[in-house]
């Protein structure tokens, strides 16, 4: 038992030593107190075990408790492992919600994960797994005729480990220092598996009450009649403003960026909403903030408060189109483009991939982008038709790998990590030139209004944390944001949040929202520098943000102390006021007020999504109490985990290029092992496969959340491509691992291929 506990504690030791690089002057006396917890819990944990073991009498009693044990230690060694690599990724500790939804997601997620992990990590858990697997075993071989500690000394070991368990987990934390970091990483996790606070009616009618957009747009009466501009959003993958030339004029990074900004307008401070692009997409695309949390609710139908710009500008007319050069399925990235209202949606997975090299675990290069987007303006120009096309590059994500198209340059000699991040900014600004020489090329760049914006920038250790999710600072939520509007070159010094962008195109466009309003401004030069905006963290509860003119307030839950900076005497966020004038200060009190303006904030707008058709509305409608009368039943079982009820479909035939719109309904029989995921098959007689993996109920309720006894109604759309050799298509479903390898059975039904359920066979138009 000693390997995994020795390993728990090695990793805390680690986490220490990278917390204490950020924060030199940690005290070794602060550092034994930061390792305390963990050795409390190991001998907590290690007293229980030896209970457990040594004091039941007889072999069979003993070989069962051993069992139970082993499976007690390879769970604590997974959830340390698991937290202990988060924190080194991201500088912050690992909490419930994001550790489970990486359990109910984890074909998703453990690509992420793997990349994160080094030999060293997979050696030294195999190790520690053997320890407790399999040696142990020996030591219970004839120990049954061997007497076992009774009466006081075994109560002395039941009772002190639970008194070094719970102790572990309230361990007073060093000066400075969060208690969320100062926890075992398993009591972390369980003391953030808390139900919600209860919300009080003020705020739900406030939230109720936000401005969440426009149901419809008006031409205004200074608009000119017949000519409507098309609209382009570049939106730059993890590229904060200082890894640009234009912000940063001793960067290389972007020249071509930094041309376009002497012929357009270059606002000076903008901030991401949420540094997380699914939410930035939110925030950019819709003008009101996305719901605060690790889930993307706004993928489901209804889950958005409100009607977002492609929609809007459908309605006039305008053709839309969303193209990413990552893959489509991360994060129900297609229902969420679907539900921002674009009518095309184009990904790494269904263009033209061949002679590019994949920019990192999800994404190909950005290049593969600019031919289909060509040919996009192209097609709407000749029908004229007005478009909104918004570009997503990817290569600039997480893990940053090298590319050999425009080679590699030395950005950052000291970090190689950033330097091969800085490339990928390189290599992007390719691609915004490209385009924009395109646009020129067709004649349509006078004719459109061009919005080059970051999603959130990217963390490589300068305030302790990595990456974007959970980070405060500017090098993530400062975004580069030029528009390309026709209007005179200049600067805007801000602040601007992304939220302004909706606001400004309409402004830009001429129209004006009908049936709803705007939290944002339409962005001009003379921006009121002393307005406030918000943002915050990823993930619930980690932090919020309040910036009013040059002031910048950060509250962190209680996880460390709130922060305040002044951004134009101290830019790089290095001198927190707090902390130099102390709790009792001015500084003290002005963060104080403005905690409860930014945590006030974070719940408005998380509860503006429950108080629309929302989030729980959608599961509760996909709920049924039997197979509806007008659905066709269909005798299918997978185990004894699923039974498939029956189907609705078309009966007419559905066109080619066209989509067939599917509800199949399961019937929950036991739980869903979490890595199984939902995935659809299209055939005909051909060799091509329509192959469409998806979460459940649009993308809200994920297989491994159903519960038993309950019946779903899942409903999906394939698409017959245009070259479908037949007059129908077999539709089969199946639950299969991420990687294909492995699939829940068909034990009851009609089965063509392994592991796929035939449900139907529907027409299909010639």
């Amino acid at each position: 038992m000693g390997g995994p506990l020795l390993l728990v504690v090695l990793q805390k030791g680690a986490r220490i030593a990278s917390f204490c690089e950020t924060a030199p002057d940690t005290t070794l006396l602060a550092r034994v107190q930061l390792l305390v917890p963990d050795l409390l819990f190991a001998m907590g944990l290690g007293a229980l075990g030896w209970a457990a073991l040594a004091g039941p009498r007889g072999k069979v009693v003993q070989v069962a408790a051993l069992g139970v044990a082993q499976l007690l230690l390879a769970a604590v060694l997974f959830a340390s492992t698991a937290s202990h690599r988060y924190f080194l990724a991201t500088g912050t500790p690992l909490d419930y919600p994001l550790f489970w939804l990486g359990l109910v997601e984890i074909g998703e997620r453990a690509r992420v994960a793997t990349s994160e992990i080094p030999a060293s990590t997979w050696l030294l858990q195999a190790l520690a797994l053997f320890t407790s697997l399999v040696m142990p075993w020996h030591a219970v071989r004839g120990c049954s005729a061997r007497p076992g500690p009774r009466g006081r000394h075994l109560a002395t070991g039941i009772v002190g480990g639970l008194c070094a368990l719970t102790a572990s987990a309230w361990v007073p934390p060093p000066a400075g220092v969060g208690s969320d970091f100062a926890r075992p990483a398993v009591a972390q996790l369980l003391m953030t598996a808390r139900p919600g606070n209860a919300v009080s009616a003020a705020l739900l009618s406030e939230a109720r009450a936000a401005p969440r957009g426009a149901r419809a747009l008006t031409p205004t009466e200074e608009a000119a009649p017949g000519a409507r501009r098309n609209v382009l959003f570049l939106v730059l993958e993890s590229t904060s403003a200082t890894a640009t030339t234009p912000y940063a004029p001793q960067q290389t990074t972007t020249p071509a960026l930094a041309r376009w900004a002497t012929r357009g307008t270059l606002v000076e401070s903008a901030y991401a909403v949420v540094p997380h692009t699914s939410k930035a997409l939110v925030a950019i695309l819709c003008g009101f903030p996305p719901r605060v949390g690790v889930r993307v609710s706004e993928a489901v139908p209804n889950g958005i408060p409100g009607r977002c710009l492609p929609a809007l500008l459908r309605d006039q007319g305008y053709a839309t189109a969303f193209m990413q050069s990552a893959r489509g399925s991360f994060e129900s990235r297609g229902d969420l483009v679907a539900a921002l209202g674009f009518e095309s949606f184009q990904h790494s997975g269904n263009l033209p991939t061949a002679g590019f090299q994949e920019a990192n675990y999800f994404a190909h290069e950005d290049d593969i982008l600019r031919a289909p987007a060509r040919a996009f303006v192209a097609a709407s120009r000749a029908r004229q038709q007005p478009f909104v096309l918004t570009l997503l590059t990817g290569a600039t994500h997480h893990d940053y790998r090298e590319v050999r198209r425009y080679g590699t340059q030395t950005h950052d000699p000291h970090n190689p990590v950033r330097n091969r991040w800085l490339n990928a900014v390189r290599r992007q600004d390719h691609l915004v030139d490209d385009v924009l020489h395109d646009l020129t090329e067709l004649g349509v760049l006078d004719e459109t209004l061009v919005m080059v914006v970051g999603d959130h920038g990217e963390a490589f250790g300068e305030h302790g944390l990595r990456t974007h999710d959970e980070v405060p600072y500017n090098e993530v939520l400062h975004v580069p944001l030029l528009l390309l509007d026709g209007r005179a070159p200049g600067r805007v010094r801000g602040p601007v949040t992304q939220l302004d962008l909706v606001p400004t195109v309409l402004d830009r466009l001429g129209y004006e929202a009908v049936g709803g309003r705007y939290p944002g401004l339409v962005i001009t030069p003379d921006m009121p520098e002393d307005r406030r905006i918000y943002a915050a963290c990823y993930h619930e509860l980690r932090c919020a943000v309040e910036i009013e003119g040059r002031r910048k307030r950060i509250h962190r839950y209680g996880v460390l102390p709130d922060q305040l900076f002044d951004l134009v005497e101290d830019p790089r966020e290095e001198r927190d006021l707090v902390a130099l004038s102390g709790t009792d200060s001015e500084a003290a009190t002005e963060a104080a007020r403005a905690t409860a303006r930014s945590r006030r904030w974070v719940q408005v707008t998380t509860l503006m999504s429950q108080a629309t058709d929302g989030v729980q509305r959608a599961i509760d409608e996909a709920r049924v109490q039997a197979l509806p009368a007008d659905a066709v039943a269909v005798t299918g079982r997978f185990g004894d985990v699923i039974r498939v009820l029956g189907v609705q479909h078309p009966t007419t035939p559905t066109p080619r290029g066209g989509f067939v719109r599917f509800t199949v309904f399961y019937q929950v029989l036991d739980a869903v092992p979490p890595h199984m995921r939902l995935v659809q098959f299209g055939r005909s007689s051909g060799p091509h496969v329509q192959r469409y993996t998806h979460t459940p109920v649009a993308g809200l309720y994920p297989a491994a959340l159903w519960q038993p006894g309950e019946i779903i109604a899942d409903t999906f759309s394939l698409r017959v491509p245009a070259n479908h050799p037949d007059d129908y298509m077999d539709v089969s479903v199946g639950f299969r691992a991420e990687d294909g390898g492995e699939h829940l059975p068909v034990s009851e039904g009609e089965t063509r291929h392994p592991g796929e359920l035939f449900v139907a066979s529907v027409p299909i138009r010639r």
